[in-house]
Formats: structure tokens, sequence, C-alpha cells
């Protein structure tokens, strides 16, 4: 397959874990030859950091394959597009009733603003 936009194929979330998951395993394969365990009795976090990164990018690559992933991610970006509307209105409120609080309780029981 062969994507014409380069910037969009660049920006695809699924195409970045596949190029990391890549030039992940090959920098691993160029840079330590040994196992697991051999890298944690020789002290070297990041190598049994990254060999033990490997199977969750490579479970990251299933991703693409399920539709019902592809729909949740569609609903939350219909949903962000309502968020800001709900943001707004949340601050409106909360302004309203700190507004009022301030107001109506005695001047004695708010000394200053940060207590």
């Amino acid at each position: 397959m062969t994507c014409p936009n380069r910037l969009s194929f660049c920006c695809n979330l699924f195409n970045l874990i596949d190029i990391a998951n890549g030039l992940l395993v090959l920098g691993l394969r160029c840079v330590y030859n040994g196992t697991l365990v051999e890298a944690e009795s020789e002290g070297r976090f990041a190598v049994s950091a990254l060999i033990c990164a490997v199977p969750v990018l490579r479970l990251l690559k299933l991703l693409r394959r399920f539709e019902t992933f592809h729909l949740i991610l569609k609903a939350f970006r219909m949903a962000m597009e309502a968020l800001p509307v709900l943001l707004y209105i949340l601050i409106i409120i909360v302004l309203v009733f700190a507004s009022l609080l301030f107001t109506i309780e005695p001047r004695d029981n708010i000394a200053s603003l940060p207590q």
C-alpha cells in the first residue's frame, strides 16, 4: 500500500508505532546480543527496559486491526468537539457560586483570599 500524502503518513499514530517498533528492535539487535537476564545481571537497566518494551509495541501494532478501537477513537474525537462548551459552562457555574458565597458569607469568616 502507498500513501500519496507523506505528511499524513508520518502523522498517523499507527505508522508511528510501526516505525518505533522497527527502530527499537533493530537498535537492540545492533547494540546488544544478550538476553534479559544477562542485561539485568550486568546492570544495564536501559537495555532491559527496551527489551521489555518490545512486546508492548508489538501488541500496540495489533490495534490497527480492531475496528472497535477505531470506533472508540471516533467517539472520543466527536466528544472533544463538545468539550470546550462544557468547560466554559463549568467555569461560569463555578464563578457564579463562588461570587454568591463570597457575597452572602460574613466577612469575619473569610479573613483573606488564600485562607
